[in-house]
């Protein structure tokens, strides 16, 4: 049986820009605000999101996001983002992934719900928004 999840991937750590998800972006949300509520609904078709984050101290303060719109969350490897995805999909046994990057506040949800109308019709492996 399949199961689905988003993985929002986030951190704190940011050389150009340090702790950008957790700066006010527009009116008093931030991009880790914004994104999160675009994709909320999705909890309604049985799509679980994680929050996952380095194991860092500094992105502790990300667990505040979980617990505001009650999502999961994930703390793993700091340098290994692979291995972050790897352990939290089997953490919380997913069989599919849909990875969404935290610094993007411009993310379409119709195109995420496009890919999984898509993945569920014609069973590819991997699907992409761009070839």
């Amino acid at each position: 049986m399949k199961k689905i999840g988003i993985i929002i991937q986030a951190r704190v750590g940011s050389t150009r820009l340090p702790n950008k998800v957790n700066l006010p972006f527009y009116k008093n949300d931030t991009i880790l605000d914004i994104i999160i509520k675009k994709i909320l609904y999705l909890k309604e078709r049985n799509i679980q999101i994680v929050l996952s984050t380095g194991s860092n101290l500094e992105n502790n303060v990300l667990k505040k996001y979980s617990d505001k719109y009650n999502i999961d969350f994930f703390q793993g490897s700091e340098s290994n983002v692979l291995d972050r995805f790897i352990k939290t999909s089997e953490t919380y046994h997913f069989t599919h992934v849909l990875r969404i990057c935290s610094d993007n506040p411009f993310l379409e949800v119709e195109f995420i719900e496009t890919l999984i109308n898509k993945y569920n019709k014609d069973k590819y492996d991997y699907y992409s928004y761009k070839n």
